[in-house]
């Protein structure tokens, strides 16, 4: 009974958790004025039967833009869900020593792992926009 009592808290836990995660997604559905493509889906070109446009290298780089902008928007809640994971097993561990090991252990790999989908962002972001624009060390 105190077993599936457990089982359920933490199943509501994580329902509600995923639930206000899942808000900005949501709110944000809608593409924003003034970015580099304003056509919907991943691939800004070509994307309609009988579209006759001709996809281009901005386009090819508003497709990297568009992939990483989607993959750091996952990353958001999914770090959000397990650093509060880790968080719940650590309170929970009661003086288990292998239980706050194991509750550390998840922070710091979701921490590193959050911090590389951010670099691999700010890489992707800062060469998509020395790369369409006329940029050149030479001058």
């Amino acid at each position: 009974m105190k077993n599936s009592l457990k089982i359920g808290t933490a199943t509501l836990f994580l329902f509600m958790i995923f639930s206000v995660s899942a808000m900005p997604f949501v709110a944000s559905a809608e593409i924003q004025p003034g970015t580099l493509k304003t056509k919907a889906g991943l691939v800004p070109c070509g994307n309609k039967p009988g579209d006759t446009e001709q996809c281009d290298f901005n386009d090819l780089l508003a497709l990297g833009m568009n992939l990483i902008k989607y993959l750091v928007l996952l990353s958001i809640p999914l770090a959000a869900i397990s650093f509060a994971w880790a968080g719940f097993l650590y309170l929970s561990s009661g003086g288990s020593e292998e239980q706050a090991k194991k509750a550390k252990k998840i922070f710091w790999q979701v921490l590193t792992g959050f911090l590389f989908v951010i670099t691999a962002w700010l890489i992707v972001y800062t060469l998509t926009s020395l790369l369409k624009t006329d940029f050149s060390l030479l001058k």
